[in-house]
């Protein structure tokens, strides 16, 4: 019995993703926070435990699955804050802002302290 491959990438794409346009039903959709996360953006977002999904975070604002880029860069992430949560996106900004200002205070006052 011959078995007919398909060469069509819609073909293909149809035998991996389900009815809804979702990734594959057969992916494990455990997600969890990023473990030593330093960019602000990581409050928002969690990692699949499938290691088919690396690439992907969960938005746990909208639910949506971001392309989380081969670099492991956290760009696509903050494309996805500033254009689909912009509150949240400004509200984060803020708090980095406010977390660098204390940090240059603290430095600054400790270095002063040392010169006195």
């Amino acid at each position: 019995m011959e078995v007919e491959v398909p060469t069509d990438i819609n073909d293909l794409l149809e035998l991996f993703v389900d009815d809804v346009g979702a990734f594959p039903s057969f992916l494990e959709r455990k997600h969890f926070a990023k473990k030593n996360a330093k960019a602000g953006v990581w409050k928002f977002f969690k990692v699949y435990s499938d290691k088919a999904l690396w690439h992907t975070a969960y938005c746990t604002i909208c639910q949506a699955d971001v392309n989380y880029t081969l670099t492991m860069s956290t760009i696509m992430l903050t494309r996805h804050m500033r254009s689909m949560h912009r509150k949240e996106y400004d509200d984060m900004l803020e708090e980095m802002a406010v977390k660098k200002l204390e940090g240059n205070f603290i430095g600054s006052s400790s270095s002063q302290e040392e010169k006195d």
